[in-house]
């Protein structure tokens, strides 16, 4: 259950960090120039799947 709630813990940082970015007109454009300089936590919004997160979350709620 642990392991669980971490992927779902790294799924709302990772779409936090998307919201972040398409919220800040100066990050949106650093980001849509390719000039965004990803670190760590940067990488996850890259890649982050908001169907899956929608579905793990939806699974954890009403298993």
């Amino acid at each position: 259950m642990e392991s669980y709630s971490g992927h779902i813990l790294g799924q709302y940082q990772r779409m936090s960090l998307a919201y972040e970015v398409l919220g800040d007109e100066q990050k949106r454009k650093r980001y849509d120039s390719g000039a965004w300089g990803f670190d760590e936590q940067q990488q996850y919004a890259q890649n982050f799947d908001f169907d899956s997160f929608l579905r793990d979350f939806q699974e954890s709620k009403w298993p």
